[in-house]
């Protein structure tokens, strides 16, 4: 069994550092990343239904919590090939063989790569609305040219002939008004706007290869957990319906009645039910 003390840690390399604090008293490892604008302390609340199996690594993604890369870092982006030396610094620190993990929307863009990194080291994966399965052609476009990003600059500086456009797209119906509520949300303040470049920046070499990662699941017998919000217009369960059908397995796919927000504590009920350890 693995023994963490409950403070908040860090996994260092090449002037990346992660904050990661831990729940849970469970014997296996379980690594859990939040989506954008969230912190690592939100999975707390799975302690109840999760903890007496799992002790659960919950980590803060850069730009969240207290999580920091040195001022020297020239490339503020992240590759596959930092990202898995980043882990396999933590396996060997902490003697970790074998682990399972647990993503929420951006988070499970991360989730989705580690796979591809570790296949033969995976026992279970829960994904929440994740976020890597699908496209992001916003994301692609913003980070992918030169154009894509003048236009996003000049957004953080003033969004509001974005947001006047995508009032006039909700008075249309071609914008849900709750899509059109998170969109406002998201950049409503300099901040905010600059927050989501920086997030962006960061995991934009992070494409998750899904057919590969699917023939590992299948392959390696992955336990997979996909959960959707019935109402979810960001990541809605459309996508884990697609995703599925070359899963080969049975009940992989839980469309739960609520939206995007997933992660809190009236889902403990449901992973009791589904999870009676």
């Amino acid at each position: 069994m693995i023994t963490f003390v409950a403070m908040s840690h860090f996994i260092s390399h090449k002037g990346f550092h992660w904050e990661y604090e831990t729940y849970g008293s469970g014997s296996e490892v379980l690594l859990a990343f939040h989506g954008f604008g969230n912190h690592g302390s939100d999975f707390k609340v799975f302690e109840p239904s999760l903890g007496k199996k799992y002790t659960i690594l919950s980590f803060n993604l850069p730009y969240h919590g207290n999580s920091f890369m040195d001022e020297t870092v020239a490339d503020k982006s992240i590759s596959k090939e930092t990202l898995k030396e980043l882990f396999q610094h933590l396996f060997i620190q902490h003697h970790i063989t074998r682990f399972s993990l647990m993503g929420y929307s951006l988070g499970g863009k991360i989730v989705l790569q580690l796979i591809q990194l570790f296949p033969e080291q995976v026992d279970a994966v829960f994904l929440f609305a994740p976020d890597g399965i699908r496209g992001n052609w916003s994301n692609g476009f913003v980070i992918g040219n030169r154009l894509g990003e003048k236009i996003y600059q000049r957004i953080i500086d003033d969004p509001s002939r974005f947001l006047r456009f995508v009032r006039v797209l909700k008075e249309m119906n071609m914008v849900h008004e709750k899509l059109s509520d998170f969109l406002h949300q998201s950049l409503e303040t300099r901040e905010k706007r600059q927050k989501v470049w920086d997030v962006w920046i960061c995991f934009r070499h992070i494409k998750p290869g899904i057919q590969k990662i699917q023939e590992i699941i299948n392959r390696e017998k992955i336990s997979l957990h996909l959960f959707f919000g019935k109402h979810d217009l960001i990541i809605p369960p459309s996508i884990g319906e697609q995703f599925v059908k070359n899963i080969d397995q049975e009940k992989c796919l839980h469309i739960v009645d609520t939206g995007h927000v997933m992660i809190r504590e009236k889902m403990n009920d449901y992973l009791t039910k589904l999870f009676p350890w």
